[in-house]
C-alpha cells in the first residue's frame, strides 16, 4: 500500500475513532448507571458559557457544580448528563440553564463503588449523537478508501472510476441523512433532559 494513501486513511480513520470514542464511554457509563443511588445535592455554581469563533460560531454550555454528601463526606460533581458538552444548539443550553438557575437543590445519581462519580441527568447528551455519526462516517470513509485503493490493481481503470464516483455520492447521501436524523434526535433528547430537570 501506498504510503501516502495510509496516511490519508489514518488521518480519517483516527478522526473517526477520536470521535465515537466519547459517545461509546458515554453509553458505557450510562449502562453502568443502572445501579447507582440516588441522593440529594446542593447546587454551588450554575452559570450559562459562551466562547465565541471566527470560523465554528458560537458554543454555549452550562458550567454546573453540585455537593452532594454519602456517609459524612462531601462530594463534588459537574456532570449534567453523560457525554454533555459545548455546543452550537443555543436555545438548549439556555433552556437548561434557565430550568438549573431556579433550583437550590437537586436529585443526583452517584455511583456505589466510586463515590465521587456522579451525574445528574441519567441521559445521553445530544452532541455525544452528533459526534458518533459524524465519527462513524470519518470511519467508514478510511476503510472504504483504503479498501477501493488496495484492489486498484486488480481492477479495470474505468470501474475503479465508477466504484469511486458511485462511493461519492452514496457517502455524500449518507452523511446528509444521518446528519438530519441526528439533528432530530438531539431535539427529543434534549426535550428529555429538560423535562426531567423541570419535574425535580
Amino acid at each position: 500500500m501506498d504510503v501516502f494513501i495510509f496516511l490519508f486513511a489514518s488521518f480519517f480513520l483516527l478522526i473517526g475513532i477520536y470521535l465515537m470514542s466519547g459517545t461509546i464511554k458515554a453509553y458505557f457509563n450510562l449502562k453502568r448507571s443502572i445501579n447507582w443511588y440516588k441522593t440529594e445535592a446542593n447546587i454551588i455554581d450554575c452559570k450559562l458559557e459562551k466562547s465565541s469563533g471566527y470560523k465554528s460560531g458560537s458554543q454555549y454550555w452550562v458550567k454546573f457544580e453540585y455537593e452532594y454528601i454519602v456517609g459524612y463526606r462531601k462530594y463534588n460533581g459537574t456532570e449534567i448528563a453523560f457525554g454533555y458538552e459545548q455546543s452550537q444548539a443555543d436555545s438548549f443550553h439556555i433552556d437548561l440553564y434557565e430550568k438549573l438557575a431556579q433550583k437550590t437543590k437537586v436529585s443526583i445519581w452517584h455511583d456505589p463503588s466510586f463515590l465521587e462519580k456522579s451525574v445528574l441527568i441519567r441521559r445521553i447528551a445530544s452532541p455525544s449523537l452528533v459526534s458518533f455519526i459524524m465519527g462513524l462516517f470519518f470511519f467508514m470513509f478510511s476503510l472504504l478508501s483504503v479498501s477501493i485503493f488496495e484492489f486498484e490493481a486488480l481492477l479495470d481503470d474505468s470501474l475503479v472510476t465508477t466504484i469511486i464516483k458511485t462511493f461519492s455520492v452514496v457517502f455524500l447521501i449518507a452523511f446528509i441523512m444521518g446528519f438530519v436524523f441526528s439533528n432530530i434526535s438531539n431535539i427529543k433528547m434534549n426535550r428529555v433532559i429538560i423535562e426531567e430537570i423541570d419535574r425535580m
